[in-house]
This record gives C-alpha cells, structure tokens and sequence, in this order.
C-alpha cells in the first residue's frame, strides 16, 4: 500500500535541548555510536533513546520507572532531543531510537532517509489555544464559549506564533469555521515560553501550542484556555491521528531485531499501564516537565489516547498523513509513505 502526500508540520510542545546536547549530537560524541548497541552489564543491552522533552514522553519514562526495559534486559538511556536534532542523531547513531511525531518522521522520508516506524505509543494532538484574560473579557469568551464563536471573534485579533506546525495548526482550526489565517495579524516568536510572555504584557491576544502550556499558563491567571480537541473537530483525537510513533532506522532494525522486539514490548506494556491510570503516572510525567503543577498535567494527559496495543495500522497513517496534508507544509516535494516504512513485526 502506497499513501501519497504532499504533507505536512505538527506542532510540539517545549522540544527544548541543551546547549551540551546538541554539541555532543553535532559531533557525534555520544556514547552509542554506530548501528550497534553496547553492554550495559548483567547481560543487558544498552540503547539510547531520543525523546521531546513533553507530554509524550510518559510512556517511556514509565517503562524506565517500572522496570519494563530492565525486564526486557535492556539498559536504556533517554536523550532530549529537537525536531531539528532528532533525525541527524537517529542518522548518525547517537541514538537508536526516537520517539518521534509523524510529520518530523514523514518530512525525514520525504528526503530519502531509511527510517522506520516499528510502534505507535500515542494518539492525538493535544492543541489548546489561550486567549489573554484581556481579550478574553473584551470579548466575553469562556471555556464554554462555541468554537465557531471564538474563531469569528479572533478577527483582527493579533496572534503569536512559534513554529510554522502551531501557525498551520491554528489555520486548520479557523478555516474550518470560514476564517482565514490573513483575517489576523501574526507575530513571530522564538518559542512558546515567548508566546506566554508576549501574552501576559498583552502584546498578543493568544496563541496555539500543545498542552499543557496553555493550561500551564491559565493555571498562573494570565489566559484562558477558549479551544481544545474536545470542542473543535478538526483537531479531535480521530482527525490528528498517531501523536508519537516509535522510530529506528531500517539497518538498525535488520541487525538488531530482538532489541527493538524488546522494546516495543516494554513500551506497550507501560502504555497499558497509563491508559487509565494517568493519576498514578503523574510523577512519571514530571520527569519531562518539572515544574508543572498536578493538575495541569492530569489535564494534558487525559487529552492522549494511550493505546493498548501498538501495533498500527493503514488506516492511522491515513489519517494521521490527511492531517499533516491539511497544514500544507510539506507541499510540493511528491513524498509518499508506504508500508515498508513502518512495521508491526516487531509487536509481540
């Protein structure tokens, strides 16, 4: 099965990494170099795994948390990684696995890498849209205002933007309520955190990110939260599709095949664990974002579909690929995914 697209982008939420990580990615300095993995003593084997640094993230720390990767006998090592770093890192080996949004693991496909998609571990795209309790009060929204009402009062607003995905996202949002991106005026911001800042001094009126930094912000008394997936269709869990899939690359997975069965197994395993118990996963989520109260987490959480099973399925790539097309980002470079670019024959 071939899925044509000519995709893309997807928002991310606080992808942050350290200026000594991307110097050692750059270099190709850590430790787990090559296609091979090393001994992590007692028989085990020792990987290194890409991750965001956000929300999605829960599934993997949990399996370290738990033991699930120590029950596999694999000795896993966690990298926080960018959108911009993770597929350089997965190339160069510095790490084996990433876990990985579709479009940044479509975009690498469509320039020619041999990446391989071997799990899926989370599904949605937990968007929030924050308005500043200003604008919010001038034009009487409310978390229960209707989504038509919000885009229409976004008009003339202006907006803030960190990322090209969060912009598209919104885009999709407004344009299925017959608003238009250029109904707005659009500030250019370096990242979320300066969204937030630019929304508390009223420089913006809102903007659009991955939770939990809308609510993050709420929480603090500086938004309000008007748009999630819950009340806009074209940002519901069915619509977005895969949020993280697990990636390798293909020479890695041939030669190393009973160390990614190993840690699909660990990964489906606490995936199983979070789905519903997304309470006693908190303190496992605060190991990707300290500092974020309880609450706000539990409320981003709850946003995720975490599968039982990881394996996936054409019609999820179909669904997750259509919304990536919708953004427009990926326009005009012919890339197409097919079903040797991922693989459930790693699910036991």
């Amino acid at each position: 099965m071939v899925i044509r697209h000519p995709s893309s982008g997807r928002g991310q939420a606080r992808r942050a990494c350290s200026v000594v990580l991307l110097s050692l990615v750059a270099a190709g300095l850590l430790a787990a170099c090559g296609s091979s993995s090393g001994s992590g003593g007692s028989g085990s084997t020792t990987i290194k795994v890409g991750l965001g640094g956000n929300i999605f993230d829960v599934p993997l720390r949990l399996a370290q948390e738990k033991g699930y990767f120590k029950q596999q006998g694999l000795n896993v090592q966690f990298v926080t990684l960018t959108a911009a770093t993770g597929t350089p890192a997965l190339q160069s080996g510095s790490v084996q696995f990433l876990n990985d949004s579709p479009t940044d693991f479509v975009t690498a496909a469509t320039k020619g890498t041999s990446e391989l998609a071997v799990g899926v571990d989370s599904i949605g795209s937990p968007l929030g849209l924050i308005v500043s309790t200003k604008f919010a009060a001038a034009h009487h929204l409310t978390a229960a205002t209707p989504a038509a009402t919000v885009a229409k009062a976004l008009i003339g607003s202006t907006a803030g933007a960190s990322a090209p995905t969060t912009k598209a996202e919104a885009g999709v949002m407004l344009r299925s309520y017959g608003v238009q991106l250029s109904q707005m005026k659009w500030v250019t911001l370096p990242s979320p955190s300066a969204d937030e800042a630019a929304l508390k001094s009223n420089e913006i009126d809102w903007f659009v990110t991955s939770e939990p930094i809308p609510f993050e912000v709420q929480s603090g008394g500086s938004g309000v939260v008007v748009l999630g997936p819950q009340k806009v269709p074209v940002w519901a869990n069915s619509q977005t599709g895969i949020g993280t899939t697990l990636v390798t690359t293909k020479s890695y997975a041939s030669g190393n095949a009973s160390t990614v069965k190993k840690l699909v197994a660990a990964v489906q395993e606490a995936d199983q664990y979070v789905r519903g118990h997304e309470q006693q996963a908190l303190p496992v989520a605060s190991q990707s974002l300290p500092g974020v109260p309880s609450t706000v987490l539990l409320q981003s959480m709850k946003l995720v579909n975490w599968p039982a099973a990881v394996k996936m399925s054409p019609g999820e790539w179909s669904t997750s690929l259509g919304w990536i097309n919708r953004q427009g980002l990926i326009g005009g470079l012919g890339s197409t995914l097919s079903t040797s670019d991922y693989t459930n024959k790693y699910v036991q």
